[in-house]
């Protein structure tokens, strides 16, 4: 119990995630995959930064203000 713990999926999450995916499609970019795109709402909403090597959320990050945890040189 020493590690923060957090509901990652609700129904107030599924509509956020549609949400970023239809702005994303918008912009005539198309994620692969449904978890990336929880993975990147769930971190914009609650204003974590992620760690990732996907070029998969470099769109979250360009577009939707996702806050990647490590930034290149």
């Amino acid at each position: 119990m020493a590690l923060d713990q957090y509901e990652m999926f609700g129904k107030d999450m599924a509509a956020k995630c549609a949400d970023n995916y239809r702005a994303l499609r918008k912009k005539g970019i198309t994620i692969r995959k449904t978890a990336d795109v929880i993975i990147a709402t769930f971190c914009i909403e609650k204003e974590l930064p992620l760690l990732f090597l996907d070029r998969d959320f470099i769109p979250f990050v360009d577009h939707l203000g996702l806050e990647p945890a490590l930034r290149e040189a």
